[in-house]
């Protein structure tokens, strides 16, 4: 039934910010950076994975820092990535070869 009561739904999204705009940061900082840095050290610089995991882990890390202190919220996506690092460490160390984690 369509009267004066009845609700229109906003065609409007939430934020001005399209979704690519909302999800670029997200997917530079937890994908893209952290397997670059990874990739890096290990390569590059020379570092062991272990090391370069950890150290990978960082990028994920500064988004929760950031999201938190300006939406006053944790990211989830990146606290996935993080336990994601985590298991890989993990599985790193106990197996010897971060090739593992891949398996």
């Amino acid at each position: 039934m369509s009267g004066p009561s009845s609700v229109k739904a906003s065609t409007k999204p939430l934020s001005e910010q399209s979704a690519a705009q909302t999800w670029l940061p997200t997917i530079a900082l937890n994908i893209v950076l952290p397997t670059a840095t990874f990739f890096f050290l290990t390569h590059a610089a020379h570092l062991g994975d272990v090391p370069a995991l950890i150290l990978s882990g960082v990028w994920p890390l500064l988004e929760i820092a950031v999201t938190m202190a300006r939406q006053r919220h944790v990211d989830e996506f990146s606290v996935f990535v993080l336990i994601g690092i985590v298991v890989a460490v993990v599985t790193a160390v106990f197996s010897d070869s971060a090739r593992a984690v891949f398996l």
